[in-house]
């Protein structure tokens, strides 16, 4: 049995799991203009392991939290393999350090127009919201002093403050079977997670004449 992973809620990752979920493939690309790219490569990865898109009968697909172009792309990809009627699993990036049982911890990630989006978690409560530049790097502080892990997306875009980050692709990558199989065991399938709603993401501002 043979798995697809898609994530461009970031950077591009993109890989083929065999059915004990170890890398059969992987790709990833540092820039974050996907979409003309991504279909070729899904054929290019594909070839190099002579794995015909006929055989793939799972898809895991990370759809976010991101920029609404960066989730469309892997959502929509999605959809042409939810056609095909491919078993389709989607999770978020703050699902992963879950599905590794870490207790309590972070994740952050540049959410654009000056902003962070975070997602916190122990074993009482989790929650989510965006926050100033001047609010992350209190948060932080505060969590290395509480022994909370911090996770991100990519580690070279948070500059707020050095401390140890744990990059939550780098963990889909080192622990593949851990992650993938638990997301199918619960059968994890989320929703598009954007960084704002749309009405707040293409709200354009006009100036005063």
């Amino acid at each position: 049995m043979t798995s697809l992973f898609i994530d461009t809620s970031h950077h591009l990752n993109l890989g083929l799991l065999d059915d004990r979920y170890e890398w059969i493939e992987y790709f990833e690309k540092q820039e974050t203009k996907n979409s003309s790219l991504l279909h070729g490569k899904i054929f290019e990865i594909c070839s190099n392991a002579k794995v015909s898109v006929k055989d793939i009968k799972n898809i895991f697909l990370n759809l976010g939290p991101g920029s609404y172009t960066g989730i469309r792309i892997a959502e929509g990809i999605g959809q042409i393999f939810n056609i095909a009627a491919i078993n389709s699993f989607s999770f978020y990036h703050f699902d992963i350090p879950l599905a590794l049982h870490v207790e309590k911890g972070i994740w952050l990630s540049k959410a654009f127009k000056g902003e962070y989006f975070v997602f916190q978690w122990d074993e009482k409560k989790k929650e989510s919201c965006l926050k100033s530049e001047n609010e992350i790097r209190n948060l932080l502080k505060d969590a290395v002093k509480t022994e909370f892990q911090i996770f991100t997306n990519c580690v070279e875009s948070i500059d707020v403050l050095d401390c140890p980050i744990v990059e939550t692709s780098r963990l889909t990558k080192d622990f593949s079977y851990k992650i993938f199989s638990s997301f199918e065991k619960g059968r994890i399938l989320r929703s598009p997670y954007y960084y704002r709603s749309l009405e707040e993401e293409f709200t354009v501002s006009f100036p005063d004449y």
